[in-house]
């Protein structure tokens, strides 16, 4: 697989690399990358770095985001990936310490990824384990979006490629929680802006990502049951 990559300069290998998958909404993630930046709390390229990734349909929007923010990006052949495969894409080029998930529909707080760089080393004193981002409405059992160890996701054979959109972060929460290496951060915010909070309609992101719930859903409580091996 071919992919074109856009960057300003290359330190090799980083402590933490946060990944944000793209998909339509340019403007958006623009907005969303400047806040990222604004706010993380640590010095980018020197601490952290952050990759932008798309299939090639979406190569427009990673390379103007790219453009006008000078963070990373890569573009790959195949024409759309889902937000794993894209997460797979991100983490085979960049080698890291520790791996971010975000995503163009999360509004950071201050201090967003310091906090939880300080939360990790102060739970996993051995680097293996994740810390949960608050900010998307659930319990301390779960969270979308999440830090976590290359080694930890190396030990779930890589990010869960498997589902179409739904059920991996669940996955990944789930099998860490089992091994006791999860815990949640109330303080490192990435606030999840579903349009259903102000009363909105999905748009067509929402929708293509929704549109195998089921299936995803069946095939985590396969997985689950099965000791994740199914």
């Amino acid at each position: 697989v071919s992919q074109s990559r856009y960057a300003h300069s290359d330190r090799g290998d980083m402590s933490i690399v946060v990944i944000l998958p793209c998909r339509g909404r340019k403007e958006q993630t623009l907005d969303v990358v400047q806040r990222l930046l604004a706010t993380s709390g640590l010095q980018h390229l020197h601490d952290w770095k952050l990759v932008l990734v798309s299939g090639s349909d979406d190569a427009d929007v990673v390379e103007y985001v790219s453009s006008q923010t000078g963070v990373y990006g890569i573009v790959d052949s195949q024409p759309r990936l889902s937000y794993w495969e894209a997460l797979q894409v991100a983490t085979e080029a960049y080698q890291a310490t520790l791996y971010a998930c975000v995503a163009n529909d999360v509004l950071p707080c201050i201090n967003w990824l310091v906090v939880a760089r300080q939360k990790f080393y102060e739970m996993y004193s051995d680097g293996l384990g994740m810390v949960g981002f608050n900010g998307d409405g659930h319990h301390e059992s779960h969270s979308c979006h999440f830090l976590i160890s290359a080694s930890l996701l190396h030990q779930f054979g890589g990010w869960p490629v498997w589902y179409h959109h739904n059920f991996g972060d669940t996955e990944i929460v789930t099998r860490a929680r089992q091994m006791g290496r999860y815990v949640k951060s109330h303080w490192a915010i990435l606030f999840h802006d579903h349009p259903w909070i102000s009363a909105k309609k999905d748009d067509d992101v929402y929708n293509q990502g929704r549109s195998q719930a089921d299936q995803d859903q069946k095939l985590f409580l396969m997985r689950k049951a099965t000791g994740w091996t199914s």
